[in-house]
Parts: C-alpha cells; sequence; structure tokens
C-alpha cells in the first residue's frame, strides 16, 4: 500500500510504520517458525523504505546470522542479503 503513495509523505511513513509495527508482532509469535522470519525481512524492508538503514540493517544482520540449511533458510538468507546491499550502497550511506 505504501508503494502507492508520495515517499517521504507522512501518510506513507505511518503506513511503513504500523506495516513494521505488524510484521514485528508476527515475528515476535513465530520467530521459530520461517513465516516469523520472513515477517522480521519485511519489517526491515518497511525500515529500509524510510531510509531508516541503521533499523534495517540490525534486522537483516539478525536473519543473516541464521544457518544455511534447511534450503527455505537459504532462500531466505539470499533475499536479505539482497535487501542488506542495497541499502549498503544506498547514497546517503557512502562514505
Amino acid at each position: 500500500t505504501a508503494d502507492t503513495m508520495q515517499k517521504g509523505s507522512k501518510e506513507y511513513n505511518d503506513t511503513l510504520t504500523k506495516a513494521a509495527t505488524a510484521y514485528g508482532e508476527i515475528y515476535k509469535n513465530y520467530r521459530q517458525k520461517l513465516a516469523g522470519l520472513y515477517a522480521r525481512m519485511y519489517q526491515g524492508r518497511c525500515y529500509q523504505s524510510m531510509d531508516n538503514f541503521k533499523e534495517a540493517l540490525s534486522y537483516y544482520d539478525e536473519l543473516l546470522a541464521n544457518p544455511d540449511e534447511p534450503r527455505d533458510f537459504h532462500e531466505l538468507r539470499t533475499k536479505v542479503l539482497l535487501q542488506a546491499v542495497d541499502c549498503w550502497m544506498h547514497d546517503s550511506q557512502k562514505k
């Protein structure tokens, strides 16, 4: 839904904040299941969309610490790594 709004607007940020909170609740309830881990990734993506890269990367770092097996974890880690690379390569992160 937030992608249909003007980036940086109050409505955009409010929508992403609510989504991040909802994903956080899913993660809290299902952190041992793959659905909970994906919710954590989507929570990080919400913060990334709001240009809060420090918060997003903290979630991505947590997810990248998971084992590479089973195969489902490998696929999740690959998706998380791509999100993390986008954060690291953002113009605001160049030093």
